[in-house]
């Protein structure tokens, strides 16, 4: 027979927001495990792409000439996530895998971050689910494995989700000061972590009234602060756009613009779609697939959230008042956890789809930290729904069979061009003498920045302005030609007809020794012709 310890001891386990306890823990340590090998595997399987050529390549460099790197660029890139891959650096050495598993961690960290932030809304089965979903999410495993910001974006949003939380339920001076010093860094690492913000703001505004009136001051503080601390980044930038105009979020291509069904693709992504590849269009059935495992509970959890009676009661409750009697309302906070989920997935949605609208560079890596929020949604959707133990198993299995399925394309279909394949014949090849020319412009008429993250050891290759072709080959008795073929580098049709006509006129002093083509990079390996 049960004693009344015993029944107060399982009611304890149920409520919100309590102590972790054996079984639970446990249980999250070993969804973390698996998080973090999935987030190992294959993690160097592929080469850097540009971007993470940029990160890896600029942020070796000390930390004056990065900052100017990162100024020159335009402001594209907020500094923390480079300087942290610095310190790093530092630390356990250079190379494009030290630089991923800067990413590893921050993806396996968010694992137990997402626990604790759905802790505080549901109970420890449900929490535990958002934490395993997010443990096989698609897109999170595909960035986790990206030397970029992503991953620390995500990390950073769920700790400032966390803090935030915090801060409501008591809003002392050391609580808002963890917020805003979260909140900074989120900005500083990422500049749609602003849409974070913003959805937390506006969870706020929906629940203010279960929230002390405190609340609403400390948010002024943690954000002026905030504010101040950041200000002297945008301003450098200021200047270095009035130097550069048109460079802070300039459009690389117009069809990267978001269309009607962006929010579709981008709801797809979170719910493990895309089956052949992370860069290819889903089959209908994958989608409907994934809309039907993931979406439908969750939309139809949020319209039984506002018709069940239970639900309307909890809504004219006082939560505030519960919890100092000691008794949180748990409809009630689950409606909240349903609400702040779905926020912390839309609005970096909707931000990065305005944006795109107005001209910036558009694509889903730029809400990819959006994905635990929809996962916290999703899981509490399924405990609204699926009342039944059984069903709620029923259907977690269906979304890991689906995820497992999934998990193929990441590890296994290509989707980063091959740099570190593409320049190896250069790396053999090149002797004294020797000099090399990049194109497109875009490279500066430096050496390859995938060069310096794969082959930086062999020196750097003596490198010619494309403009100086051929007057400023005076010394180089061969040269290689060096030109990216990736698919974003090749539009300037212009460029292109000059390229053709400068290798034409350098073939009346140089003879073509050797060529390669690869998806990558075309190389060319020209020898000053020998006058008899």
């Amino acid at each position: 027979m049960a004693t009344t310890s015993e029944h107060a001891g399982s009611a304890e386990t149920a409520r919100p927001g309590t102590s972790l306890t054996r079984r639970d823990g446990i249980a999250l340590c070993l969804i973390v495990l698996l998080g973090l090998a999935l987030r190992v595997y294959r993690v160097n399987a592929q080469s850097v792409w540009y971007d993470e050529a940029f990160t890896v390549a600029h942020s070796v460099k000390p930390l004056g000439e990065l900052f100017q790197v990162l100024l020159r660029e335009g402001g594209r890139h907020p500094p923390l996530h480079y300087w942290l891959l610095h310190v790093w650096f530092g630390i356990v050495g250079f190379g494009a895998v030290e630089a991923r598993l800067v990413s590893v961690i921050c993806g396996t960290l968010s694992l137990p971050l997402l626990y604790v932030l759905a802790r505080r809304f549901t109970d420890a089965a449900t929490s535990l689910c958002a934490a395993l979903l997010l443990s096989v999410s698609q897109i999170a495993i595909y960035f986790s494995q990206e030397a970029r910001a992503y991953m620390a974006a995500q990390c950073l949003s769920l700790l400032a989700a966390c803090a935030f939380t915090s801060l409501l339920k008591r809003p002392t001076f050391a609580r808002t000061a963890v917020f805003g010093t979260v909140s900074l860094a989120l900005l500083a690492t990422h500049y749609y972590g602003i849409a974070t913000l913003a959805a937390l703001g506006l969870y706020w505004v929906a629940f203010r009234r279960d929230y002390s009136p405190v609340v609403f001051r400390r948010l002024v503080i943690a954000a002026g602060v905030t504010a101040a601390v950041y200000a002297p980044w945008p301003l450098a930038l200021r200047s270095s756009a009035e130097a550069q105009p048109g460079r802070v979020f300039q459009e690389r291509d117009s069809s990267e613009r978001p269309g009607l069904l962006s929010p579709v693709m981008a709801v797809n992504r979170f719910n493990n779609g895309k089956l052949a590849s992370v860069e290819t269009e889903s089959p209908a059935w994958s989608v409907a697939l994934g809309l039907g495992i993931f979406t439908l509970p969750l939309a139809a959890a949020l319209w039984l959230a506002g018709t069940r009676r239970d639900a309307r009661s909890a809504v004219e409750a006082s939560p505030l008042a519960a919890a100092r009697t000691g008794s949180p309302d748990a409809p009630r906070r689950r409606l909240q956890g349903l609400v702040l989920g779905c926020l912390l997935a839309a609005v970096p949605v909707g931000v990065a789809m305005l944006a795109g609208a107005l001209g910036a560079t558009f694509n889903y890596r730029h809400f990819s930290f959006a994905v635990p929020g929809y996962y916290l949604a999703v899981a509490i959707g399924w405990q609204v729904c699926f009342r039944r133990p059984s069903l709620r198993a029923a259907w977690l299995v269906a979304a890991l069979a689906l995820s497992a399925f999934a998990l193929r394309a990441n590890y296994f279909a290509p989707t980063k061009p091959d740099y570190r394949a593409a320049l190896a014949p250069l790396a053999a090849g090149y002797q004294a003498g020797d000099c090399a020319v990049n194109r497109p412009g875009i490279w500066h008429d430096s050496m390859h920045l995938a060069w310096e993250v794969y082959y930086r050891d062999r020196g750097s290759p003596t490198t010619v302005a494309f403009d100086s072709l051929p007057a400023g080959l005076a010394g180089c008795e061969r040269l290689w030609f060096v030109w990216d073929t990736t698919w974003w580098m090749n539009h300037d049709a212009e460029e292109r007809a000059r390229t053709t006509a400068m290798e034409a006129e350098l073939r009346a002093d140089f003879d073509l020794l050797e060529e390669g083509h690869h998806p990558a990079v075309d190389l060319r390996l020209f020898r000053r012709r020998r006058s008899h």
